[in-house]
């Protein structure tokens, strides 16, 4: 048996290196290839990110639907299938912080950033809680920042990109719920919601049962299409002006054309006969007609004893017993 094993180790010996240098021409050729293809790419003037489909799932794709091959912003949403995109990254405060009470609780808050003057204690939270406006009463992280780890924003209504964006975050500090105290961290919705306001204060709520809490953060960095806060262009401002430019041109272009044709005067309007004599005429005619087929309904209705338009009130047979209000029914309770 250990004779027969030692022939066999050299024949496999022989058989792996016999393999090895077969593959040698293949692996040169790749190697080639993959240096060729480095250098003509080193040759562009811009460095760009190579893209991995499925690597990360982030909200942001290149153009060929792979995904990037580095973390999306989390202060900046671009929706493929809306087309609406947001960034929040405008209103990041470097020296102060958004504050906010609910009757309770007082709380400091930035955006795409930690709390500036949130003292010590609140370090890398984006959302913190005080029992008082002094720093040193500070209650609870609701909200830590993560940078580019932290939540994606999302649409409020995937429907309707103009209510704004928002971002659900679970990094707060242990909460306490229920009577066995079941540790849960809490859970802060930050909703950016457009307005023309300009943002220094949001509004807050808290679900005690749940440790969750609920931001309304209103700006004008969450409307779209941008500037739609401050009312943009309605469709019926549209409808009006593409009214008054057709009618200038039609005007316009009209009057000219007549005139290079020789006419002056009224008769360079155009359609001036149809203008302010067949169109009146048919208006006229049209109101006529509407008014004699209404007093002829109105007569068949009275005629028909349904008593005008609104019926009731018609005439009464004076041989009717019952005064036209039908024969009484019997009850159930009298049979």
């Amino acid at each position: 048996m250990r004779r027969s094993t030692a022939l066999l180790l050299p024949l496999l010996l022989v058989f792996l290196l016999a393999l090895t240098v077969s593959r040698l021409p293949l692996l040169a050729s790749a190697v080639s290839t993959h240096s060729r293809s480095s250098i003509s790419a080193s040759s562009s003037n811009t460095w760009k990110p190579r893209s991995f489909p499925n690597l990360f799932r982030g909200a942001n794709s290149n153009p060929n639907g792979h995904r990037r091959f580095f973390l999306p912003n989390p202060c900046k949403l671009e929706d493929e299938r809306t087309g609406a995109s947001f960034d929040l990254t405008g209103l990041r405060r470097a020296g102060s912080d958004y504050t906010a009470t609910d009757g309770e609780y007082f709380y400091r808050m930035n955006v795409c950033g930690p709390v500036v003057n949130g003292g010590t204690q609140c370090g890398n939270g984006l959302v913190c809680q005080y029992s008082g406006s002094n720093t040193n009463n500070f209650v609870a992280k609701i909200a830590v920042y993560d940078g580019y780890f932290g939540p994606r924003l999302t649409l409020i209504d995937g429907n309707n990109p103009g209510l704004g964006v928002q971002a659900h975050y679970l990094n707060g500090d242990v909460c306490y719920i229920g009577p066995m105290k079941k540790r849960n961290p809490r859970t802060t919705i930050i909703q950016y919601r457009c307005s023309s306001h300009t943002p220094d204060t949001f509004s807050i709520h808290e679900d005690k049962d749940t440790c969750t809490f609920t931001i309304t953060f209103e700006t004008e960095k969450a409307c779209w299409p941008p500037g739609s806060a401050n009312g943009g262009i309605s469709r019926g401002t549209v409808f009006v002006v593409l009214f008054i430019l057709i009618a200038g041109v039609y005007l316009v272009g009209g009057y000219m054309y007549l005139q290079g044709q020789g006419n002056t005067g009224i008769d360079a309007i155009p359609h001036y006969t149809f203008w302010t004599e067949t169109l009146p005429a048919l208006v006229k005619d049209g109101c006529i007609y509407s008014w004699a087929k209404f007093s002829e309904f109105k007569e068949k209705r009275l005629k028909n004893g349904a008593g005008g338009l609104l019926g009731g009130g018609g005439e009464v047979d004076p041989d009717d017993p019952y005064g036209g209000r039908g024969a009484p029914t019997a009850r159930t309770d009298d049979l």
